[in-house]
């Protein structure tokens, strides 16, 4: 999986180029555009308890998105975000980061 932050600051979005078999998941209104030959499910956020408890108590979507690259060649998925801003990556090599909400 290879992905390219483009558009920040301001309106950052994520190219992910997904080689065969490779998935990903993400939230439900993430997905900008598609290969048309990726596969979507929605799924339960972690499970239906689970779900119901993230959507409640921790205002996170109950719904996610599981994108899934099931031809022989690799496909473009374009992530966004709600707001406008940037969005950066890091690469957390076994350590933790702390968010707060809405980041």
């Amino acid at each position: 999986m290879k992905s390219v932050v483009k558009g920040s600051p301001s309106f950052a979005y994520i190219h992910v180029d997904l080689a065969p078999r490779e998935k990903i998941t993400a939230e439900s209104d993430a997905m900008a555009s598609m290969a048309a030959d990726l596969d979507m499910k929605a799924k339960l956020n972690g499970g239906f308890f689970p779900a119901i408890l993230k959507r409640f108590l921790g205002k996170e979507s109950l719904f996610v998105n599981e994108f899934t690259n099931n031809t022989n060649e690799v496909k473009r998925l374009t992530l966004v975000q709600k707001t406008p801003g940037d969005i950066r990556q890091i690469e957390l090599k076994g350590s933790a980061i702390c968010l707060q909400p809405g980041a």
